[in-house]
């Protein structure tokens, strides 16, 4: 989050390209439940940085395809995943295994920004939510 706040106090400075920066930064990263901030992102938008935008949901594309890459290599274990909890878990079946959903949460997140980046091929402004 620290890149996002600073990201978006350069921008409330008129400085686009710290921001830009720190965007750029924060995509490696992602939150343990691999929910990754859009607030910066949303805020270059709203400044046509388009590039800066695409730039940043592929390196979220890669962060996500890294962890679903792990996840296919060794089953989820709960007691390594203490976020989990706060996860979006309402979507599916409340049955559902936590390695099988976790590949799905994963494949759908993936699936939304290469959606965006799509939109944004376009000129087209996205809408996002807080977080992926």
């Amino acid at each position: 989050m620290g890149h996002s706040i600073l990201g978006r106090v350069a921008l409330c400075e008129c400085d686009i390209d710290l921001a830009k920066k720190h965007l750029s930064k924060m995509s490696k990263y992602g939150q343990a439940d691999w929910r990754h901030d859009l607030k910066l992102a949303t805020e270059l938008i709203d400044v046509r940085e388009y590039t800066a935008v695409v730039l940043y949901l592929d390196g979220c594309i890669q962060n996500l395809s890294k962890r679903l890459e792990t996840l296919n290599k060794s089953p989820a274990n709960p007691r390594k995943l203490p976020a989990l909890k706060s996860m979006e878990r309402d979507w599916h079946d409340e049955s559902m295994d936590l390695t099988d959903f976790m590949r799905l949460d994963l494949t759908r997140k993936i699936s939304k920004c290469e959606k965006w980046v799509a939109t944004l091929a376009k000129d087209k402004k996205p809408r996002f939510p807080t977080f992926i």
